[in-house]
């Protein structure tokens, strides 16, 4: 039993290390990446 708590407390651990700002950056970042290609194709983003 103190195995498999030691398990998933690891695994959150791991999953909610990442705060939120520096996710936050990497969403707008990757939206920015997407939205040149979308108007290097001719198109407008948001769609």
């Amino acid at each position: 039993m103190t195995h498999r708590m030691e398990y998933r407390v690891k695994q959150l651990e791991e999953r909610y290390s990442t705060p939120l700002p520096t996710l936050t950056q990497s969403v707008d970042d990757l939206n920015d990446k997407v939205s040149g290609h979308i108007k290097a194709m001719g198109l407008e983003w948001p769609l």
